[in-house]
C-alpha cells in the first residue's frame, strides 16, 4: 500500500480495501488508513465521510484525527454508535479544537437513540473545554433533560458545580490539562 502514487484513484483503491475488510482485518485496515494519511486527499476523504459502510468511515475518523481536521465534527451525526464514539474520541483525546465547540453542542443535537457513554461523557467535559455561556447553558439543558445515560448527567452537574474552579487534571484521560477557572456570570446566567 505505500507505494501507491498521489491522486484519487489511489484513495478509491484504499476505500475498496476498507469495504472488503474493514470489519475482519484489523492489520490492513490499519495499513489502509495509514496509506490515506499519508495520501493527504482531504477532498477525497471528506467525501467518504457519508460512505455507505460504517467501517469506512470509522476509518476516515481515524485519518481525520491524525490530520486534526475539524471535518470530523460531521460524524458526530453518524446514526451508527461506534462511529460517533469514534469521532468523539478524535476530537476530545486528540485536540481537536476547531471541532470541540460541536462535540459540546452534541448534548442537543445527538440522534434519537444515542447511548453510548464514551461520546456523552466527552461532550460533557468539552463544554467544560469550551467554557463559554453557551456551553454552560448546553451542559445544564442536557444535566435536566432525560437525554443520554442518567450517570452521564450526574457527571454533567458535577462539571456545572465545578464550573468555576481552575482544573488541572482532565476528567477524561485524567492527563495534565490546566483550564483557568469558568466565568461564573455563566452559572448566574443559568439561575435566571
Amino acid at each position: 500500500l505505500g507505494g501507491l502514487p498521489s491522486g484519487p484513484e489511489s484513495t478509491a483503491a484504499l476505500i475498496a480495501v476498507l469495504e472488503r475488510s474493514g470489519a475482519e482485518d484489523p492489520w490492513l485496515r490499519h495499513a489502509a488508513v495509514h496509506s490515506l494519511e499519508r495520501l493527504g486527499d482531504e477532498s477525497g476523504v471528506h467525501r467518504h465521510l457519508a460512505h455507505p459502510d460504517a467501517h469506512v468511515r470509522r476509518a476516515m475518523a481515524v485519518v481525520l484525527r491524525r490530520w486534526k481536521d475539524p471535518a470530523i465534527s460531521r460524524l458526530l451525526d453518524d446514526p451508527h454508535q461506534l462511529v460517533r464514539a469514534e469521532a468523539a474520541r478524535a476530537i476530545y483525546d486528540g485536540r481537536i479544537v476547531g471541532a470541540m465547540g460541536n462535540l459540546s453542542r452534541f448534548l442537543s443535537t445527538a440522534p434519537e437513540g444515542a447511548t453510548e457513554p464514551i461520546t456523552w461523557r466527552r461532550a460533557v467535559h468539552a463544554c467544560r473545554e469550551v467554557g463559554t455561556a453557551e456551553a454552560a447553558s448546553i451542559l445544564a439543558g442536557f444535566a435536566a433533560s432525560f437525554r443520554g445515560p442518567v450517570s452521564v448527567r450526574a457527571e454533567a452537574m458535577r462539571v456545572l458545580a465545578g464550573w468555576t474552579a481552575p482544573m488541572t487534571r482532565d476528567g477524561i484521560l485524567m492527563d495534565h490539562r490546566p483550564l483557568p477557572g469558568g466565568n461564573a456570570d455563566h452559572i448566574t446566567a443559568l439561575k435566571e
